[in-house]
């Protein structure tokens, strides 16, 4: 299945080993995905056009990695898949954030803070990556 992967970071040696044993072909590494109407059709176009079947994302489903109403529109178009991620440690020096990562080094990764946050580094450690759907259930507020 040939795949864009939307990710901040390289994958672990335990996520290439799991994407390969599934089948998923990783052909082009993407940071972000457009959010704007007009920039995700060109995005969901262009990819379909070039045949791919699957974006695999790194990220927290509803935060930096795919929002859910991001998630609803691309589904409709390829299989979504996620690293469902674990934050083992949390701490605001890089040494200790790469000596915990070292513990585990083919499924953990190291996350700086986002922009404007405060200096930390969590660690994050992968579990296996899921196939996901989403159902968004609307009800007016008022």
């Amino acid at each position: 299945m040939k795949a864009v992967l939307v990710t901040r970071h390289a994958l672990t040696r335990a996520q290439v080993e799991e994407l390969e044993k599934a089948g998923v072909d990783i052909a082009r590494m993407i940071d972000t995905i457009p959010t704007d109407p007009k920039g995700l059709k060109n995005f969901i176009e262009g990819f379909k056009a070039e045949g791919f079947e699957a974006i695999v994302s790194t990220g927290a489903i509803v935060s930096t990695g795919l929002p859910v109403f991001l998630i609803q529109k691309l589904q409709d178009h390829f299989t979504v898949i996620v690293a469902k991620m674990n934050c083992v440690a949390t701490t605001e020096s890089e040494e200790e954030a790469r000596r915990i990562r070292q513990e585990r080094p083919e499924r953990r990764v190291i996350i700086p803070a986002a922009l404007g946050e405060r200096q930390v580094y969590r660690v994050m450690e992968h579990e296996r990556f899921v196939k996901v759907r989403v159902t968004v259930e609307e009800e007016p507020l008022v």
